[in-house]
Formats: C-alpha cells, structure tokens, sequence
C-alpha cells in the first residue's frame, strides 16, 4: 500500500540500509537457555486477516475464510484505525461483528492520517489536547459499547517510522517523556468518561537495544497487557537474513519481563518463505520455543496478509499444516486476557444472587457519582456470585458509613460453582473520595488457578441493612 508502511514491515528484520532506523542485531544472538517451567495457563490464537476490507472486520465471513483453513476460530480478531481516516470514529460495527463471532476485539488505534512523520501528530500535541475532543468522543462511545476490548494505541513506539516515534532521529523530536506523558493522558480521558472496558495493549517493535523500553513505558496501572511486533523476512530483501523466532523475539521478551510481569501478547507476528523452512519455523517456534522460553506469553496474532511477502499462514501447503499443527495444541486452546467490567445497573453480568439483594441508584451525590450500587433489603448474609472464565485479578468497590467494620464482607472462590473456599486476604484500601459514606475497594490480586467463581457475601446481620452497599466489579481473566 504505502512505502511508510512497507517500511513498517521491514522495520523488524535484519535490513542494512537508510530505510531501517530502530538497530536490530544482524548476528546470531546468544540467548540465556534455560527452560522456564511452564504456567498452567493456555495461549489465546488471533489474528489480522488481510483480506478484510480495508483491514476492518465488518462481516465474518473473512473471519469464516481463516477459521476453515486453519481449523478453529481465532480467539482475538486485530485491525488498525488511524485517527485522521473519514471512519475514525468508535468501530461499534466490526466491534458487534467480532464479539458476535466470539472473538476479543483488538484494535490498533493509530494517531495518524497515514502521512509520514506528519508534526500535526506529535506525540506533544496529543499531550496539550490537540485531539482531546475526538479522543473523549470516542472514549465516550467505547464505555457505552461497554464490552471488554483490547485497545492497542501508538504502538511500535521504539521506532521512527511513525509520527509518535521516539527512535533515534525520528523527525518530530519526539522523546521517551513526550510518549508516556501522551499515553497517559489519553488514559486518564478514558477514565474520565468511564470506559473501564478497555484494555490497554503497550505494543513496541522487537528490538535488541538493551533497556530501550524501560524508558518509555507508562506504568503498571496504565497497561494491561504488554505487546511485542516482529517478523522473520529471510531473505525476501538484500541485506535480511533468516532468524529462528526465539531469537526475533527471545531479546525483547526478556526486556519486558524486567519491567513488568503484565500479561505478554505477540500482537504481530509473520514469516516468509525466503531463506529457510517457514513451516518448521511455525511448528518449532510456537511449539517448541514459547513454551520453553517465552512461558508468559498468553496470546499470539499473526498478521495474515500477502504484502511485502507473502507472511500468510497458508503461503505453503506445508506451513498451513504446521500452523494447524499449532491451531490442535493443546497449549494453543486458551482464552485471551479479558475484563470483565460490572457497574452494577442490572444482574446481566452476575451469575445469580440472593432474592433479598436489590439496586439503589439514590443519593449519587454521596457515593462520588456512583449511580447503581447493590444493596440488602433485610439485614441477612445476602450473596451475589459471578463467573468468568480462569479468574486472576477480582476487584469490587464498596461503600460504608462511618464507624462500620470493613469485615462486613467475607470473599469466596470455586471452581465450579459448587465447592468455594475463602479467599485469602483480600487487599482492601480506602477512598475518602465520597460524602459521608467511604469507598473501600477490595482487591484479590492473585487467585489460584482455573477459579471459575467469585462470590461477595454481606456477613453483617445487624442495623442498617442498607449499609454496607457493593459498587462497581471488575474481574480480570487470563
């Protein structure tokens, strides 16, 4: 399509020469080899399938295209939108046809018009609000979708090929600072109009510069999931040469994992046929080496498209099979990270609860604009459950008046519905935030494994039976 976005493909091969601006180590790179012990959790299957239209998945029959030759529907669907294009407003269409699909949406929400280096785009206009009405629109419109989604935004930051680029010489003077100030503050507007079901992909190129992305990351509680974009290009141009997937992505993988311990997705991923033997490439990378040396990746999205080369998974008779070899793995039959977000306006999203529990949506003024809590009608041990698969992170606002025992809650999980257990010390911390009533936010920061249920049970049987009152829930699952 464009040269920029020819060099953007490129950008993560071994190419000598002017169009690659972010170094990567033409060399075989030495490798710490030590096998990592393998979590019990699977990985999530996606992809971006080029033969959408204009990149967008506004029907599935594409979708329908890649699940039959491969074998079983992607988990996560990926597509790109640039803020300046005519339909840069909030996709609710590919995002209904995905989810209706069964699919995580993932979007890779670019501030650009497709223009290299465009200085309309610099990483400080976004910081000083250039862009604040369209980002709060858009934000606005993503909360009241309200489904859980992985938002991908400026990514392959390390690099200078895009106008939020701060790699070396990039040409709007664009440093690590101006990135996570810029990232920040698209965040915070996010927040600002309650689009909690958003979750934040941080996605840069592969990259062999020791510790370049500690400098521009944003920050534990900007991110949900950490990104890496690499592609094996052989010998497809002058100056590229074969590379095994451990050592595209084994650096960078390790870089991450300093800095974070987020959940890893490969957001982009591809290999030629030039050079080696991509077949094997596919079958001993992604079953082989991710289990062995990349043991916190929990999604991987292949872009599936025939454009500088033919990077698609079915480019070979024999690299479809590998990949469908890949597609029957039992490691490869996971769910991607997702959120669940309950504000707590209807049961939709609770799996049942006690008949004594009821809404309250008066008084938004004392819970800090709260509009929906859930509250007790009698003062009786009052229970709401919900479910989401592989549980890992729960959390859940509640509101107290003065003086009241913050052990009126007790906590339970269960696999199965039927058998719970306590759990262990939920981290429970305070917001004065309100008026008279007092927001505390409890926290299950680590659940076991394969916990399917989280149940919140009122333990408080005496006056006043409107207190304490359960706010918002979120659950994370990976």
């Amino acid at each position: 399509m464009y040269l920029l976005l020819l060099n953007a493909r490129m950008r993560s091969f071994c190419i000598v020469g002017a169009l690659v601006a972010l170094p990567i180590a033409c060399l075989s790179l030495a490798h710490d080899r030590t096998r990592t012990s393998r979590t019990n959790s699977l990985i999530a299957l996606g992809a971006y399938i080029g033969d959408q239209r204009q990149g967008s998945p506004t029907n599935s029959s594409v979708i329908d295209h890649f699940a039959r030759i491969t074998g079983r529907k992607p988990a996560i669907v990926m597509w790109y939108q640039k803020w300046g294009e005519s339909s840069s407003s909030f996709p609710i269409r590919p995002m209904n046809t995905v989810r209706g699909y069964g699919a995580v949406p993932l979007l890779t929400w670019e501030p650009w018009r497709g223009v290299d280096k465009d200085p309309a785009y610099k990483l400080r206009a976004i910081t000083r609000g250039d862009f604040d009405p369209y980002i709060r629109r858009w934000a606005t419109d993503a909360a009241a979708w309200g489904y859980p989604f992985y938002l991908r935004f400026a990514h392959e930051m390390n690099g200078a090929w895009y106008p939020w680029g701060v790699g070396a010489n990039n040409a709007n003077g664009n440093t690590a600072a101006d990135y996570i100030a810029a990232w920040r503050h698209v965040h915070d507007i996010f927040a600002q109009t309650g689009a909690r079901n958003v979750l934040w992909v941080w996605s840069p190129n592969v990259s062999s510069l020791p510790n370049q992305f500690a400098t521009m990351y944003p920050g534990d509680d900007y991110v949900d999931c950490v990104g890496l974009d690499g592609y094996n290009s052989g010998t497809s141009w002058p100056g590229s040469h074969w590379q095994s997937l451990l050592d595209l992505f084994g650096p960078s993988y390790r870089m991450l994992a300093a800095i974070t311990n987020k959940p890893v997705m490969i957001s982009e991923i591809g290999s030629t046929e030039f050079g080696g033997n991509k077949a094997a490439w596919i079958a001993h990378g992604l079953l082989a080496d991710v289990p062995a040396y990349l043991p916190h990746i929990r999604a991987v999205v292949w872009f599936d498209k025939n454009k500088e080369t033919d990077w698609r998974v079915n480019s070979s008779p024999d690299a479809l099979r590998a990949y469908r070899a890949v597609v029957a793995s039992p490691l490869y039959q996971g769910y991607p990270p997702t959120m669940l977000v309950d504000n707590l306006d209807n049961w939709s999203k609770t799996y049942s609860h006690t008949g004594d529990l009821h809404f309250d949506s008066s008084n938004t003024r004392y819970f800090g604009g709260d509009t929906a809590r859930i509250k007790r009608s009698t003062p009786t041990s009052g229970e709401v459950i919900w479910y989401q698969p592989r549980i890992r992170q729960f959390q859940m606002d509640a509101y107290f008046t003065p003086n009241q025992a913050i052990s009126a809650f007790a906590l339970y999980i269960s696999r199965d519905g039927v058998s719970w257990q306590s759990a262990v010390s939920p981290r429970v911390l305070e917001s004065h935030e309100p008026v008279v009533w007092t927001r505390y936010t409890y926290s299950l920061d680590v659940v076991p494994t394969n916990v399917n249920y989280v149940m919140v049970r009122w333990t408080s049987t005496t006056a006043p039976y409107w207190s304490p009152q359960v706010g918002r829930v979120i659950i994370h699952s990976y």
